[in-house]
Formats: structure tokens, sequence, C-alpha cells
């Protein structure tokens, strides 16, 4: 099995886990904790993968590093990572996680992409096409990009929605480029063929 598919497991493990304690939101912002924690120290980190340190001596190392900064079902949700050295995935089912958390709670995380920064009535526009559209609340990250020239470009789940000008440009380009070449083709076969 691979990484992403062990951590699909663990993700939904945990979740079912949240579900049952009535924590999921919970258990997510101290996995975000965790990760945080790992990103940042990269040397622990490293000891934590390391295959020359024990994995009792990982427990107990565990134990003294996060006991008190998170609840004990995430602690033993690590300790069972390490226990199975499969603390390595801890990236992957945190997004694992998220992912279903936010289905299970309606909720679409959305990447939008314009020329100039959104004012606060076009974010709130964009969450409204969410819940019409596909009734789930969208969590909205934006960034600018000017080479978009204006429209919006929207990433969420496995889909983008572009309805950027560059986009509408390119799609103009591209069809011009094809009515140009089927031009050539027919004065071709007319016999008048002119080339610039």
């Amino acid at each position: 099995m691979d990484n992403s598919q062990v951590a699909k497991v663990y993700a939904k493990a945990l979740l079912e886990a949240g579900q049952d304690a009535k924590l999921t939101g919970e258990f997510e912002a101290e996995l975000k904790e965790v990760l945080t924690i790992f990103k940042q120290n990269q040397d622990i980190w490293n000891f934590f993968l390391s295959p020359r340190v024990s994995r009792d001596y990982k427990l107990d190392s565990l134990d003294k590093a996060f006991k008190g900064k998170v609840s004990d079902s995430i602690l033993s949700f690590l300790s069972i990572l390490i226990r199975n050295n499969r603390l390595n995935t801890i990236p992957q089912i945190y997004s694992e996680y998220i992912i279903l958390n936010d289905k299970l709670n309606g909720i679409i995380r959305a990447k939008v992409q314009t020329a100039i920064p959104l004012a606060n009535e076009e974010i709130l526009e964009i969450k409204k096409w969410f819940l019409d559209t596909y009734k789930a609340k969208a969590e909205i990250e934006t960034s600018v990009r000017p080479e978009l020239i204006g429209g919006v470009v929207i990433f969420f789940d496995d889909k983008v929605v572009d309805g950027s000008i560059l986009s509408k440009l390119k799609t103009m380009r591209k069809s011009l480029s094809l009515h140009a070449d089927e031009k050539l083709i027919s004065n071709k076969n007319t016999g008048a063929y002119y080339e610039n």
C-alpha cells in the first residue's frame, strides 16, 4: 500500500474517532499544530524518522515533547504511527483529514486568483455561488495574479473554473489560429495558396 493510501486509512480512522468524541475540528487543529512543530524543527523531525533511534526511545520522547500540548487522543494516534513506522505520512494524513472533515461539514476550500484584490462583496458573491451551485460553504483563499488582466480563476477539489480575460484571449487566439489553418487548407485545395 503506497503512502497516499496509508494516509487515507489513518485519516479516516482518526476522523471516525473524532466524530465519536465530537472533536473533529479540535483534532484537525491539533494535527496542524504537530505538523507545524515538525516543520519548524527539522532536527526533531529527523530524530523521529531516524531508523537508528529505537521505537521505545521515540515513544518516550514523543510523550515528553507533546504531553499537555495535544490531547491524549492525538498523542495516542502519534504513538500508533510511530509503532507502525508511519510517522513520515503525517503531512499526507493531515491533508486527507482536512478533505474528509470538510466533506463531513459541507465545506469546500477554494483558491481564488484575480488580477486585482477582491472586495469583500466580491468574496461574498463567490461564496454565494458555491452555496447555490454546490450547496456548500466555501473557505476562500485569495491571491493576485496581474497577468490574468481581469476576471477570476477558481481552484477547488480537482476542478478549475477559469473566467479570466487571459483565458478568453488564449481561447480566442486558438480559435483564430484554427480558422487561419482552415483557410490555408481551403486555399491549397483551390490552388490559391499564400504565405506571409
